[in-house]
């Protein structure tokens, strides 16, 4: 989740939180396209490996399927939830 620096954060309602999108973290849907296995990624791993050059900008990176090891890609699609 990303933080935000506001020193006038804190003093936010948690509805206000809420509607602003503060302690929600994006995710995005993967599936493995050999056991099917399918997962919600955060987003702070998608940017990692935007970072450090593992994929091509505008482009999801090609991860391995924590089930398998097959092909684990992206289905194109992402959703908010809430920070835990």
């Amino acid at each position: 989740m990303r933080e935000w620096n506001d020193p006038f954060a804190a003093a936010l309602s948690p509805t206000e939180r809420e509607m602003l999108g503060l302690d929600q973290t994006v995710t995005y849907s993967y599936r493995c396209s050999r056991c099917q296995h399918d997962d919600a990624v955060p987003d702070v791993v998608i940017m990692g490996f935007a970072a450090s050059g593992g994929c091509k900008p505008g482009q999801m990176p090609r991860l391995v399927c924590p089930q398998c090891g097959g092909p684990f890609r992206a289905l194109g699609h992402r959703r908010p939830r809430a920070a835990r």
